[in-house]
């Protein structure tokens, strides 16, 4: 999966990423303010936009998922212990999902589950 966003900040959404999510960092073209980072074998890629202002999205706010095959609870630790904004706590819902929401420096809604099995399941 690769997923590519555009960022207000790019700075601000480079320390977020790299250093409060913990995602790897695999170049920056700092020539036309882009940064593909790697989490989990996804990609994400943040872009500064032309004039630091992101599109409307008419009230509806995007939500990138990552699934993680173990160790949800100590991820979900490591991500609070360095300060990001946590939207929802972590919780175990009744189907087995267990999942936690932070949000980004532009307010995108970053969702972080695992299935009780493990395998993959995004409801």
């Amino acid at each position: 999966m690769a997923v590519e966003i555009p960022v207000s900040n790019f700075q601000k959404s480079l320390i977020f990423y790299r250093d409060v999510l913990g995602f790897r960092l695999l170049r920056i073209n700092e020539e036309e303010w882009f940064a593909p980072f790697e989490f989990n074998g996804a990609i994400l890629m943040i872009t500064q936009v032309d004039n630091g202002t992101l599109p409307n999205f008419n009230g509806n706010s995007t939500i990138i998922r990552f699934i993680l095959k173990e160790g949800i609870q100590s991820y979900f630790e490591q991500v609070k212990s360095s300060g990001a904004p946590i939207l929802k706590p972590l919780e175990t819902m009744p189907y087995g999902l267990t999942r936690f929401y932070v949000t980004d420096p532009d307010g995108y809604k970053i969702k972080f589950a695992q299935n009780k099995t493990g395998g993959i399941r995004t409801g």
